[in-house]
């Protein structure tokens, strides 16, 4: 019974995740920047998918950490369905998925900075800027980028369902497999054959 009301419980919150993800997707799409939220006032009609709150979500996302929001909608659907498969939960990947949306803004905020980059919004938001400038002033551009690399792979390993030396391994065997035994075979078969007993008894006559 127990087993039964805990699979339900996971049907219902992968429904509801699944469906929120949809709705942050819509709103993060038509964002606006003229739209009504804590960042902007303004009386004019909602064009925003989502509605007011909509206008108010998506603008709060992409203010904090900027492009990576439109990320955000994925992570939802895939611990939705998971959720709704009743697939085994992996707690590190919550951390792993949190690193990684520490440190996306963060890059995105470097490169931008580096290569002179200028958009409609802050690629990193706020949280990209502000860390990034703090970087920057402590380590150097270097050390910045090497700091915020260290972060974002580290969050590549967690999330990987393979660890890291499982796919070294693997790569090395397939290197040691370009050349098969079986193809060396292969080419002796398609020399020339010798020639037919027949006519070197014909010769003979």
């Amino acid at each position: 019974m127990a087993q039964r009301i805990r699979r339900i419980k996971d049907e219902v919150v992968g429904v509801v995740v699944t469906l929120l993800s949809v709705y942050i997707a819509l709103s993060l799409i038509s964002y606006s920047r003229w739209d009504p939220s804590f960042f902007t006032h303004s009386s004019g009609p909602v064009k925003n998918y989502g509605g007011i709150i909509g206008s108010y979500v998506s603008d709060t996302m992409i203010s904090l950490i900027g492009a990576v929001s439109y990320l955000f909608p994925l992570f939802l659907i895939f611990y939705g369905i998971k959720r709704l498969l009743g697939k085994e939960k992996r707690k590190e990947l919550s951390l792993g998925l949190f690193l990684f949306v520490l440190s996306v803004p963060v890059l995105l905020s470097l490169i931008a900075d580096t290569f002179n980059m200028a958009g409609d919004i802050n690629y990193g938001g706020l949280w990209g800027l502000e860390v990034s400038r703090v970087l920057k002033r402590f380590l150097s551009l270097p050390g910045a980028y090497i700091s915020a690399l260290s972060v974002f792979f580290s969050s590549i390993v967690i999330v990987s369902p393979v660890s890291t030396p499982d796919i070294f391994k693997k790569l090395l065997e397939n290197k040691k497999d370009d050349y098969p035994a079986g193809a060396r075979r292969i080419r002796v078969i398609e020399e020339e054959p010798p020639q037919p007993l027949v006519r070197q008894y014909g010769a003979k006559r």
